[in-house]
């Protein structure tokens, strides 16, 4: 993992005063990084209803549909991985947190707001949004997320 690593970062981006960096992954590059972080998404896609497999993510982040992020830590493995996407609405676009996994989040997830806000900004999105177990509310309310629905969901047979 360290070469895919260091073939995604950019030289320099960690340090002993910034111990983590979120990292996007080229597109072209996802296969070659995806065995190492794919149990990590399978883990985030537990919690997805059956809604998508990890080959399904790796084929919208080859095709473009959406963003593979790694948070590395300096000297030490990958912690977590993200995957964003956008939504086009008819007046606005906004980042989409869709999975995200790792371990240790408390040290990295203001590394990673803080590359999706840049990377959501440059792409012209007013806000960046994101769902998750209720456990979650309390950690994103300390990044500047709030709470803006609550989500419900029935099955129904087809």
């Amino acid at each position: 993992m360290a070469a895919a690593a260091e073939a995604a970062a950019a030289p320099g981006a960690l340090s002993a005063s910034v111990p983590h960096a979120a990292v996007l992954v080229q597109p072209g590059t996802a296969p070659l990084i995806w065995p190492h972080v794919e149990p990590m998404i399978a883990r985030a896609l537990a919690y997805a209803n059956g809604t998508a497999e990890p080959a399904d993510v790796l084929q919208r982040v080859v095709e473009g549909q959406a963003w593979l992020w790694l948070v590395l830590e300096a000297g030490g493995p990958t912690r977590g991985v993200a995957v964003s996407e956008v939504l086009t609405f008819p007046r606005a676009r906004e980042a989409n947190i869709w999975l995200i996994a790792g371990e240790g989040m408390p040290g990295w997830l203001g590394a990673l707001g803080d590359a999706l806000e840049q990377w959501a900004r440059s792409l012209g999105c007013v806000a960046i949004r994101g769902r998750g177990r209720k456990g979650w509310l309390p950690f994103m309310q300390q990044h500047g997320y709030a709470q803006i629905a609550v989500e419900y969901r029935k099955e129904i047979e087809p």
